[in-house]
């Protein structure tokens, strides 16, 4: 018993790290073109422009 409320517990943990993960991916992007724009239409494209390159270029060097 004591062992599926573990697993229970490390399942809700994962999945509200995804969440927030996500909630990231979506809010970062615009909070940094918010910084350099004026509006929404200006603020699109780069917010766009940050969220692929934050995708495709992932965290930065590995460590080591």
């Amino acid at each position: 018993m004591r062992f599926l409320s573990l697993l229970t517990a490390v399942t809700a943990a994962i999945r509200a790290v995804g969440l927030l993960l996500v909630s990231a991916l979506v809010v970062v992007p615009v909070a940094a073109a918010r910084q350099v724009t004026r509006g929404f239409r200006a603020t699109v494209g780069p917010a766009m422009a940050v969220g692929v390159i934050a995708a495709v270029g992932g965290p930065g060097r590995p460590a080591g």
